[in-house]
């Protein structure tokens, strides 16, 4: 699932190009190749299939491993929308985080609330992390089975707006300063 998730978020390119940040990217949101070479513009195109390998490769290498920085028990879904925003942001990016630390605290709504910190590229929003991340976040607040409704660290999802209206305030505050 994981790997689909990653895959609807990021979009298939065969040929390299230059993400929102102007980082040469290639295939699933490729910045670096299984050997570690950056990818370069002047770079062959690639199959799907070897796309979809070096995201798994990448996937197993990087994202897997940083999930076990998380000491807090999770469910299926805030765990594939957790690896996406690990995919998306990077690894180094997603330890240093206050999201892992609020997670951590076991502040669950405190950890959704930080998906929107991630939504800014060269300190401008980027529609396209918004709408990414308001997709992890709703998929981070839904239980996974009906079991999972009761316990206390999901946020209901009727909180979701209370978390995005929160933030869109704030947004707005921060732009007038």
């Amino acid at each position: 699932m994981t790997n689909e998730l990653i895959k609807h978020f990021e979009g298939f390119r065969s040929e390299p190009y230059l993400d929102s940040g102007g980082i040469a990217t290639i295939g699933y949101g490729t910045i670096r190749y299984t050997d570690g070479k950056a990818v370069s513009m002047s770079d062959a195109s690639i199959s799907e299939e070897h796309a979809a390998y070096m995201l798994d490769a990448h996937v197993k290498k990087d994202v897997n491993p940083t999930m076990g920085l998380i000491m807090v028990p999770l469910n299926i879904n805030q765990k594939e929308s957790i690896k996406s925003m690990i995919y998306n942001i990077g690894s180094s990016a997603f330890h240093k985080s206050t999201f892992l630390k609020k997670l951590n605290n076991d502040d669950f709504k405190g950890a959704a609330a930080e998906f929107m910190s991630w939504i800014y590229v060269r300190k401008k929003i980027n529609k396209g992390l918004v709408i990414r991340r308001t997709q992890e976040l709703i998929l981070f607040m839904s239980p996974a089975y009906k079991s999972d409704a009761g316990r206390k660290e999901i946020v209901a999802k009727d909180n979701i707006l209370v978390v995005l209206l929160r933030w869109l305030i704030g947004l707005f505050k921060n732009q007038r300063s």
